[in-house]
């Protein structure tokens, strides 16, 4: 299962909030910043909705433009996997 289920998912409360879920909040607000608008677009004032989409979607991405360069593209989509192990890490390489 994605980490990220567990950050809302009591019955996984034990496995804990780590790095790569900062990591992955590090992601979506370059998402958000970049792109000028919510990535999971109106959650109309619920935040079981917005849960629900972050759990459920897929992880919202940049398309590459003139203004967004390809690098960008793909440290954000990096920072944005669900699965853990697939994720952008802290430490450089």
């Amino acid at each position: 299962r994605y980490q990220l289920e567990w950050r809302f998912d009591t019955e996984k409360e034990s496995i804990g909030y780590g790095i790569t879920s900062d990591v992955w909040s590090f992601g979506i607000t370059l998402n958000e910043v970049i792109r000028g608008d919510y990535p999971y677009g109106p959650v109309k004032n619920n935040g079981f909705t917005l849960i629900a989409a972050i759990v459920n979607q897929d992880a919202p991405k940049v398309v590459p433009a003139e203004r967004y360069t390809k690098h960008l593209v793909e440290f954000i989509d990096g920072c944005l996997q669900k699965e853990v192990s697939k994720r952008a890490t802290v430490r450089s390489k």
